[in-house]
Order: structure tokens, then C-alpha cells, then sequence
């Protein structure tokens, strides 16, 4: 299985849990009255600013709506075990942003602080993928990092409950051929998915 298909399977998963877990925790929210101010900063928080083939500026702080979170996972394909390790966020109508991580085969676990490569998404490197949905859900102006495009993304905390940092980096359209670029650049909290499933 190539790198690129590999990573768009990863980044399809990683794109339903986290809709499907905005959806668990909108409900969740509504059904207890409880509204984003009163949870601190239980959802986490990321700003993203895009230049290039699109102009664009997200912020998430606190929002049931665009959960930031992270979460480890293993999944298995054709005998073959994919550990992963990702940070994921979005809104419903805006954008989807992600990092992910595979191992193959061998169990990872949480990345400690440190700067990390955006590029071919190979452990312990990174993957960075960004998707503007403010025209629908279609790959237009979707964009990935590969081994020749790319950036950084520095954890500088790391704990079972958060992890926070920073991220500068260059992508590609997601199809072939197509050559335009953005440079996405932000910081982020992001907040372990596992604790939130039990709200």
C-alpha cells in the first residue's frame, strides 16, 4: 500500500471520528444546558491562518461545535496493524484540520515535546492535511503535506489530558497534477478524545 493512499485512509477515519464526536458532544451539551463558557476549556482551542491558493483565518476556543482533540488508534488492513497517533479539528462548515502519525505494525504512543517534521507522515514524522469547506464538503480546496512539501509542528506540552504547540507548513492539492499551494500556519490545545467520550 503506497504512502498517499495509506494516509488518505487515515485521514478519512480520522475525519469521521472527530465529526461523529462533534455530533456525541453537540447533542451532549444541548441535552445538559450546559453551553461553551461553562466547560473552560474542556474542547480545546486551535487558530488556523491560510495563504496562497486560498485566503482563510479559523479559531476554535472552547466550542462544543469544533472539538480539538487527539487520540491514539489501531486499525488493521490486509494483515497488516496501523497504529496511529493524531490531532484533529473542524468545524461542520468551515475547515478540517489534522496531524497524524503511523507506525506499521509496532505500538506508538502519545509524542513527547519536541519539533516534529510535517511531511511524509512515516513515525515518528507527520502528516498535515487541510481541508476549506465553506464551499461543501468536495475535495477543491483540500491540501497535504507530502515528503517534498512540508513544515514543522512543535509540541510543547504533552500530558494524558492536553497537548499543545505550534505548526508552520506548506501543502499541496490532494490531486495529481493540480499545483497549488497554501502555507497554514496556527497554534492549538488539543484535548484527549478518550476523556471526552465519556461525557
Amino acid at each position: 500500500m503506497t504512502l498517499k493512499i495509506r494516509n488518505q485512509i487515515m485521514k478519512k477515519i480520522n475525519v469521521l471520528i472527530t465529526v461523529v464526536l462533534m455530533a456525541a458532544l453537540t447533542v451532549s451539551c444541548s441535552d445538559n444546558g450546559t453551553s461553551s463558557s461553562d466547560d473552560g476549556s474542556l474542547f480545546g482551542s486551535i487558530t488556523v491562518n491560510v495563504s496562497g491558493a486560498i485566503e482563510a483565518q479559523h479559531e476554535c476556543i472552547n466550542s462544543s461545535g469544533c472539538v480539538v482533540s487527539f487520540g491514539l488508534d489501531e486499525f488493521e488492513i490486509v494483515n497488516t496493524t496501523f497504529f496511529t497517533f493524531s490531532i484533529d479539528s473542524g468545524t461542520f462548515t468551515t475547515f478540517l484540520l489534522d496531524f497524524n502519525t503511523t507506525s506499521l505494525n509496532e505500538p506508538i504512543s502519545r509524542p513527547a515535546a519536541g519539533t516534529y517534521t510535517l511531511g511524509s507522515g512515516d513515525y515518528p514524522s507527520f502528516n498535515g492535511g487541510y481541508s476549506n469547506i465553506e464551499q461543501g464538503r468536495n475535495d477543491e480546496f483540500s491540501f497535504d503535506t507530502t515528503e517534498n512539501v512540508g513544515g514543522t509542528l512543535i509540541i510543547e506540552t504533552s500530558t494524558n489530558e492536553r497537548v499543545t504547540g505550534i505548526f508552520e507548513f506548506d501543502a499541496i492539492h490532494i490531486d495529481a497534477g493540480d499545483n497549488r499551494t497554501v502555507t497554514i500556519t496556527g497554534t492549538f490545545e488539543a484535548v484527549n478524545m478518550e476523556l471526552l467520550r465519556g461525557l
